[in-house]
């Protein structure tokens, strides 16, 4: 009947495509349905959760690095970082390294005739000069008022809580005081509103507040001294494997370098983890829907009895058969896994483009749900829907395979 491998292929890929237009009953026409529409809403989802939990990632590094270095430096010592300037210059020097900035950190109390609210102050050497991130949306023209003697630029939402507005005068209370006679008296320093930043981060933007770092050397009595070096790199995916490099040349022990990923690990890993999570349990519901396949199989073996032992009598052999069966689930869930596969990039990319999805950003720290396609997640899809799709087709055929034309024919 079938003369080589190659008439085999199409003879066996056209009948079964014939069983599949044929009519049939309304249970196989169900069943063919949920087979398809389990591996769709399967990869679907698939495609959608991955895309999620991608963008939630990427978007909040991209939002925790606008405000974070890639490295920082702090001295083992208490009173902080002396020799900072000769460190910088030799840092300065790898070419993988973009900023050396030098930083004076510590929280507070802001006081307003309309509000009080905690604060976490940074000072910064001329920012309008050393490019911050977090301050990059901010006008040169208004970095430039922050100077050695006046000046805080605050968060959008910090100066929301407090009322006030460029020009205003904030009262900043500062934990290290002195003991008196009256018990301990805290630090009150008084600075005028230069600005405001807005950097779509809500814990940025609620609690932090920028002063130039001589005026914060100056309310904390640090003298020369920082509390840290922030280092930006041109790669921040390189941040681990520049600390080594970095280490080496310091001038001494007395330090310790921490990368960013170090300072957000916790975050990171649960999120890693509640991908992988998210992708196996899918998969596991993708898994069960794939068992419609094969009681579409073992339904349609059933029904097509006759004209099965027919191809019988016209010489096909078993393989024939089984092969014809294998290419009917096949087909089936390659139509699934087709058209979830597409819904689930096309749905990706509506979904971020037009930010549907908002977020209380108080809570996610972003005002909406973000979805990325990356590429080796899609690759890692298509493999075990395909993997699961072959499994489903497979078992069902392997007893068809056993079955024999007699008993084909005695099924009622």
């Amino acid at each position: 009947m079938l003369k080589n491998d190659h008439s085999h292929f199409h003879w066996c890929l056209w009948t079964a495509w014939k069983l599949i237009k044929s009519r049939r009953g309304p249970l196989l026409n169900l069943t063919s349905l949920a087979a398809v529409g389990g591996i769709w809403l399967g990869v679907l989802a698939l495609v959608l959760s991955s895309a999620l939990m991608t963008g939630f990632q990427q978007d909040l590094k991209t939002k925790l690095l606008g405000g974070l270095p890639h490295l920082s430096i702090f001295g083992r010592e208490a009173d902080g970082i002396s020799n900072w300037d000769k460190i910088i210059k030799t840092l300065s020097q790898l070419p993988e390294i973009t900023e050396v900035i030098p930083t004076v950190y510590f929280q507070g109390m802001a006081l307003s005739p309309t509000g009080q609210n905690g604060v976490f102050i940074k000072g910064v050497p001329d920012p309008a000069r050393h490019p911050i991130p977090l301050l990059r949306p901010v006008s040169k023209d208004i970095l430039q008022k922050l100077t050695e003697k006046d000046g805080i630029l605050v968060g959008a939402g910090l100066a929301e809580k407090l009322g006030v507005f460029p020009g205003d005068v904030l009262t900043i209370i500062i934990p290290e005081g002195t003991f008196s006679p009256l018990g301990f008296l805290p630090r009150l320093k008084r600075v005028r509103v230069i600005g405001l930043f807005h950097s779509d981060m809500y814990e940025f933007d609620q609690n932090w507040a920028f002063i130039h770092l001589k005026l914060a050397q100056k309310w904390l009595r640090l003298g020369h001294r920082i509390h840290a070096l922030e280092i930006f790199l041109r790669d921040v995916d390189k941040a681990d494997e520049l600390r080594p490099v970095i280490f080496r040349h310091l001038p001494d022990t007395n330090y310790f370098v921490e990368t960013w990923m170090d300072q957000n690990k916790t975050l990171f890993s649960a999120l890693e983890l509640e991908k992988w999570m998210l992708f196996f349990a899918i998969t596991l519901i993708m898994i069960v829907a794939s068992f419609n396949i094969m009681t579409h199989l073992a339904l349609l073996v059933r029904e097509k009895r006759r004209p099965i032992a027919l191809m019988y009598a016209m010489g096909a052999s078993t393989r024939h058969v089984v092969r014809i069966f294998l290419y009917i689930g096949t087909i089936l869930g390659t139509a699934g896994l087709g058209g979830g596969f597409l819904m689930g990039i096309i749905g990706a990319w509506i979904l971020d483009t037009y930010k549907l999805i908002r977020l209380p950003a108080e809570v996610y720290f972003i005002p909406y749900l973000p979805f990325r396609l990356n590429f080796t997640d899609l690759i890692a899809i298509f493999l075990s829907a395909w993997v699961i799709i072959l499994i489903s087709t497979w078992l069902p055929t392997r007893v068809i395979g056993k079955l024999k034309p007699s008993s084909i024919l005695r099924l009622s």
